[in-house]
């Protein structure tokens, strides 16, 4: 079985301290695993070291299931198979592997939240590398929804003669820390994400806050803001737009850039039945403007139904008859 040296003790005091203290980065999270390793040789943190330290993986767990589901993909209709979606290793077996590495170094274990986040910094620190086979045959993206952020595996494959691609999902953690309205939207990065921890709470660089925004053709205009104090006597002008301030909830901020409003997506705006939603439902009528998100789904549309998760959000070529979303 490995053993420390004193160095490495020494360096993972260190990193164990930042940790502990909840202000650290993608780089002391790479240090970490790698110094790690070899300390808990069939755990998850083997796996994700290997994979953040080979950016080619040519084994491993995710580099096995990767090819497995491109097998799988690449004899459709002539074997049978399944493409097994879903995490190799849950965010817990993950926070164990770590915790029995660092307490052999003599170090006390971490809390779930602090093990979440270096597993964040440990998915985004895998995004972009490969698997291959001889040659390169996938890669691994990191996308967000409004319950986990999850990295996914791209693989290309034959179909009838044509080439294809799919992705899945492989590893995951729970999303804490970006709320986003829409739950069924995956929220894609603009390039790479980085994640840096401060104070225990994570800036992700790389994915902009999700957003929904009120807008029509023709636009909205400064008239159009003061006509919509009138639905609410809560609603009020401030610089920069609007503000809706409940009885008892906070303050929903509106932004105005000389054409539309834009809203945080914040899941307790989009809550059926709450203020916010009655207001947002006025202002939609009253301004003729369709309600829609940043992944395209438009919300409070007469004649349809709830969707079955609750939420007013569908999915629709144009939200009304000034809607500016292309069909």
């Amino acid at each position: 079985m490995a053993r420390f040296s004193s160095k490495e003790v020494q360096h993972l005091q260190e990193l164990h301290a930042r940790f502990s203290a909840g202000t650290f980065t993608e780089t002391e999270v790479h240090a970490a695993l790698v110094l790690l390793r070899e300390h808990d040789r069939l755990g998850p943190v083997r796996e994700l070291a290997h994979s953040i330290a080979h950016s080619e993986r040519n084994s491993g767990q995710l580099f096995e299931r990767v090819l497995a589901n491109r097998e799988v993909l690449n004899n459709f209709r002539q074997k049978p198979g399944l493409v097994v979606c879903g995490d190799v290793f849950s965010a817990d077996e993950f926070a164990q592997s770590l915790n029995r590495a660092i307490t052999k170094a003599g170090l006390p274990a971490l809390d779930t939240a602090t093990t979440e986040l270096i597993l964040l910094c440990g998915l985004s620190l895998i995004q972009g590398g490969t698997v291959r086979a001889g040659k390169p045959f996938g890669e691994f993206l990191l996308t967000m929804t409004h319950e986990r952020f999850q990295l996914l595996a791209k693989t290309e494959f034959q179909y009838q003669a044509k080439p294809l691609s799919v992705l899945f999902p492989v590893l995951s953690v729970p999303n804490h820390w970006l709320p986003v309205c829409n739950p069924r939207a995956t929220i894609e990065s603009h390039g790479l994400i980085r994640v840096t921890v401060h104070d225990s709470q994570p800036a992700i660089g790389g994915l902009k806050p999700f957003e929904v925004h009120l807008e029509r053709a023709p636009p909205i205009s400064e008239k159009d803001l003061d006509l919509a104090l009138s639905v609410d006597p809560r609603l009020g002008r401030v610089a920069g737009g609007l503000v809706f301030t409940p009885l008892i909830d906070t303050p929903m901020q509106m932004k105005f850039d000389g054409e539309r409003l834009t809203i945080p997506g914040m899941p307790s705006y989009f809550k059926p039945g709450s203020d916010y939603v009655a207001l947002l439902m006025r202002l939609r009528q009253l301004l003729s403007a369709c309600v829609h998100d940043d992944a395209g789904a438009h919300w409070f549309l007469e004649g349809l139904d709830l969707a079955p998760d609750g939420f007013h959000c569908h999915w629709v070529g144009r939200g009304s008859a000034t809607c500016t979303k292309p069909l």
